[in-house]
């Protein structure tokens, strides 16, 4: 037993928890940040009338909620795949002048293999898909400050500055979170025997 490598402790998370990490999270920041910027800070906190109503239609209400926020992180990743991430590494190639047919760094070559990963070895599949959640969570954080950004220019708030050190912030994220992210799954479909 003592000889047994320690298991990673993301192997008995749920599914859910993923999800969370990659779609809720980043709908709350966005939630919150139309908050603030349209001044309904105090609605969205106020739980006065939910005190006196039933607990069933409370956690009703509550799983509602997280549904809605699961929608608008689905929306997100959507957008952040084609604005965030598809269109910037097109612009990029294009400007480098990269030979037609060769690969950029930045495109997601590993992905083939990750799912067949997933198929054949589930349990160290669940060691990227954490790390892949952290990925997509900070680039639908980054569309959330996009969003975010373009509200606030016409409500002329001034959140503006926090937005988009925040979105710069997460860009540096996200490019770093792409290379550790390519380097460990490139080993683990090495160590697996998958390519």
């Amino acid at each position: 037993m003592e000889n047994e490598p320690l298991k990673s402790i993301s192997e008995g998370f749920p599914e859910f928890f993923y999800d969370l990490l990659a779609y809720v999270i980043p709908s709350v920041y966005l939630v919150l940040g139309l908050a603030l910027i349209l001044g309904r800070v105090n609605e969205i906190f106020s739980f006065e009338p939910l005190i006196n109503v039933n607990i069933i239609f409370n956690i009703f209400l509550i799983i509602i909620m997280f549904g809605f926020l699961y929608l608008i992180g689905q929306l997100l990743t959507t957008f952040s795949n084609i604005l965030v991430w598809k269109i910037p590494v097109w612009l990029i190639d294009s400007f480098r002048n990269k030979k037609l047919g060769k690969k950029s760094h930045y495109t997601i070559d590993w992905y083939d293999g990750y799912r067949k990963l997933e198929i054949e070895k589930p349990k160290i599949a669940n060691l990227v898909t954490k790390r892949y959640s952290r990925w997509i969570s900070s680039r639908n954080i980054i569309m959330a400050n996009i969003i975010l950004l373009i509200i606030n220019s016409f409500q002329r708030q001034i959140y503006g500055w926090f937005i988009f050190v925040s979105m710069a912030l997460f860009i540096v994220d996200l490019i770093l979170r792409k290379k550790w992210l390519d380097t460990y799954i490139e080993k683990l479909i090495k160590l697996a025997k998958l390519n």
